[in-house]
């Protein structure tokens, strides 16, 4: 048996988009949004910035904005919506400036600090056993790892399984050398 890291990323999946951060006040106070556009390679000038806000946000939501305002650069906007509107509303809605999209995500909420990797495990026998797979990684002992998902893997276009199971885990950031160093030739008893 042989275990290979197939894909090592960081995220959940592989899609790249860059991030716009909503911030918000405490209730009572203008909501504001600070739409980061490092990614950009020009900067954006507010008539892109109202036409991919027009599409974006729907009307109703456009009428809520008091003010838009560039924040040092015109790659850093501010944008402020009046204190009845609900910034929850636009949170995971995607926003195109420039043909970069733009995921408007909640500023306050956590971050996801895990890290996550496929392993494949290969040459096994159609009647191996998932348990000894997270027996596998049990055995390392390292805090916070969860296995996500063990899956057969296929031939293409066919149902017939080829011999490697892919194993998706999930572990602290902190931890991420030694999952580095979990690839390599292995012994699986059992």
């Amino acid at each position: 048996m042989f275990v290979s890291e197939n894909e090592f990323r960081h995220g959940k999946d592989s899609t790249v988009n860059y991030n716009a951060v909503l911030f918000h006040q405490p209730l009572g106070e203008d909501n504001l949004l600070f739409c980061l556009s490092e990614k950009l390679d020009k900067p954006v000038s507010h008539k892109t910035l109202f036409s991919a806000l027009d599409i974006a946000l729907k009307q109703d939501k456009n009428d809520a904005i008091t003010s838009i305002y560039n924040f040092w650069s015109n790659k850093v906007w501010i944008i402020e919506f009046n204190s009845a509107f609900n910034s929850q509303d636009i949170y995971n809605r995607t926003i195109n400036i420039n043909g970069t999209n733009f995921n408007l995500e909640d500023a306050n909420k956590l971050p996801d600090l895990r890290r996550y990797s496929t392993f494949r495990f290969h040459f096994l026998p159609s009647n191996f056993k998932c348990e000894l797979l997270k027996n596998f990684f049990d055995a390392f002992r390292i805090d916070g790892l969860r296995i996500e998902d063990i899956l057969d893997e296929n031939y293409k276009d066919t149902p017939l399984k080829n011999g490697v199971k892919r194993v998706k885990i999930s572990y602290p950031k902190q931890t991420e050398n030694i999952i580095k160093n979990l690839s390599g030739p292995a012994n699986i008893l059992g």
